[in-house]
C-alpha cells in the first residue's frame, strides 16, 4: 500500500501489481507491454515500470501512464534504489524479452519474492521452471504473453498457491558457490 501511494497508483490490495525494469528497447519486449497496457486486462493488476531509452516507447509508455493513472505508474530514467523498492513491492515480474543472452532481472526478483513472467529464451528459461519458479512462454508474442499473466493474476488469487511459489523462488540459490565446487569437482576429476 505505501508503494501504491508512493508511486501514484490507487491503493488496493485487490490487485497483483506487476513490475517490469528494464532499458526502454525493442529487444525487451516493451512493444508487448504496451499492447498489455492498452488491453481490457489492466483492470485486473496494476504494473509499475523503471526504464530508459528509445524516445518514442518512452512517449507511448507516458501517454499510458496519463490515461491509466490508477494502475500504470512510469517512471522515466534509472534509479537503483526505486529499482530495489519495485522488486520488493512487486508481486510479479514482467521480462517479455524477445531476446536474452542472459538476464539477472529474473534472478533479482526470486530473491525478492516477486515471482517472473518471461519469454523463453535465453538466460531466462534457463533460470526459471515454468509453474514452478515463475511463468515462461513461447514463442515471443502478444498471446502467449497475455495468457502467461492471465495465470499469474489466477494464482496471485489463490493466496495458498502463491505464496508456496513465492516461498519457492526466494529458496532458489544462483550464488556461486554451487558452481564453484562443481568447477572444483571437475578440475579434480582431470587431474586424475
Amino acid at each position: 500500500l505505501a508503494f501504491q501511494k508512493q508511486s501514484g497508483l490507487d491503493q488496493n490490495q485487490a490487485v497483483a501489481l506487476l513490475g517490469f525494469i528494464a532499458r526502454l528497447t525493442r529487444q525487451k519486449g516493451v512493444e508487448l507491454l504496451i499492447s498489455l497496457l492498452n488491453n481490457q486486462m489492466l483492470k485486473q493488476f496494476q504494473v509499475v515500470i523503471l526504464g530508459t531509452g528509445d524516445k518514442n516507447l518512452e512517449t507511448q509508455l507516458r501517454n499510458i501512464a496519463g490515461r491509466f493513472s490508477s494502475n500504470v505508474a512510469v517512471n522515466l530514467g534509472f534509479n537503483e534504489m526505486t529499482a530495489h523498492r519495485i522488486y520488493a513491492a512487486a508481486d510479479f515480474m514482467l521480462i517479455p524479452s524477445l531476446f536474452e543472452p542472459c538476464g539477472l532481472t529474473q534472478m533479482i526478483a526470486m530473491c525478492y519474492g516477486a515471482i517472473p513472467i518471461g519469454s523463453a529464451v535465453g538466460g531466462i528459461k534457463d533460470s526459471i521452471v515454468d509453474g514452478k519458479s515463475g511463468f515462461l512462454f513461447h514463442p515471443v508474442t502478444f498471446n502467449n504473453f497475455s495468457t502467461a499473466v492471465k495465470k499469474s493474476v489466477a494464482l496471485w488469487q489463490d493466496k495458498s498457491a502463491f505464496n508456496l511459489m513465492q516461498q519457492h523462488v526466494m529458496a532458489r540459490d544462483f550464488s556461486w558457490d554451487k558452481s564453484a565446487l562443481k568447477y572444483r569437482d571437475l578440475y579434480r576429476k582431470i587431474l586424475v
